[in-house]
């Protein structure tokens, strides 16, 4: 007898025997059989299945981190080197900016010294033409000192140093010191305000806008500038510079004065 494709499991087997008479012997026999299943369904078998799908749900958990971390790496140099370029343009623009605040005491100092040169200025005229020269040498070594300071540029803000100031006495003074420059043009540059005005300013950007614009207004008129101070009660105060020359094309007068508001958003 045979017992073949038996599941695995215990199994009791029983046996009686019986004579010719077909009488079955009262006495039974029994076998404990245990058949053990093969080895692939053993439990180590099902450990080690187990251990191995673990094994890849890591494996790919950790490809797909990695994976998000060399992303997050090239993204990172990416935008350092976006950062790196900025800064670079930034340094450039500042030196550049720089440049051409030092061009315009340069101009202001040279047409007065053309005139002391000539010796056609009386002796009151001298003495107005070295002070004027004075002040613009004065102000070519602010902005030297200016750019020679590595570190408001380095930490990439601009800040206001706001002060209670007369906006005449500062008009004025930045108006004489182009009277010079006018007049060796042949320009008439008129000052005009109706009361002194109060109110405050940064003295450093304050003197470099009207600056550029008496510069430009000079270089551009035809032979008039006027400079016009107004306020309110408020604390305001407008500084108007216009001449008889060519208008400013609608397209560029919102850039005009971007070399200063660039400074003031960093």
């Amino acid at each position: 007898m045979y017992f073949t494709n038996l599941s695995p499991g215990s199994y009791l087997f029983r046996v009686r025997s019986t004579d010719g008479d077909s009488k079955w012997s009262p006495n039974e026999k029994t076998l404990r059989i245990q058949i053990l299943p093969p080895w692939w369904r053993t439990n180590w078998a099902y450990f080690i299945y187990s251990a191995l799908a673990a094994l890849g749900v890591w494996g790919i958990v950790a490809f797909y981190h990695n994976r998000q971390l060399d992303k997050q790496q090239r993204s990172m140099e990416v935008f350092e080197r976006i950062k790196e370029k900025e800064m670079y343009e930034s340094k450039i623009d500042f030196f550049t900016k720089i440049a051409h605040e030092i061009r315009t005491p340069l101009t202001l100092i040279k047409a007065p010294l053309e005139k002391l040169m000539r010796g056609l200025t009386s002796a009151p005229q001298k003495e107005k033409y070295l002070a004027v020269m004075n002040k613009n040498t004065d102000r070519l070594l602010d902005l030297t000192n200016q750019l020679l300071d590595f570190r408001r540029l380095e930490a990439g803000a601009f800040t206001l140093s706001l002060e209670e100031r007369n906006i005449n006495d500062l008009a004025t003074n930045i108006w004489n010191n182009f009277l010079p420059l006018a007049e060796s043009k042949g320009i008439k540059i008129n000052f005009e305000a109706q009361r002194s005005y109060s109110c405050k300013v940064d003295e450093e950007a304050t003197t470099k806008i009207i600056s550029n614009l008496l510069d430009n207004a000079i270089k551009y008129c035809n032979s008039v500038v006027q400079v016009s101070v107004t306020g309110d009660e408020n604390g305001f105060a407008t500084i108007q510079v216009s001449n008889d020359g060519p208008l400013i094309p609608a397209d560029l007068r919102k850039k005009y004065l971007n070399l200063f508001s660039d400074q003031k958003n960093r």
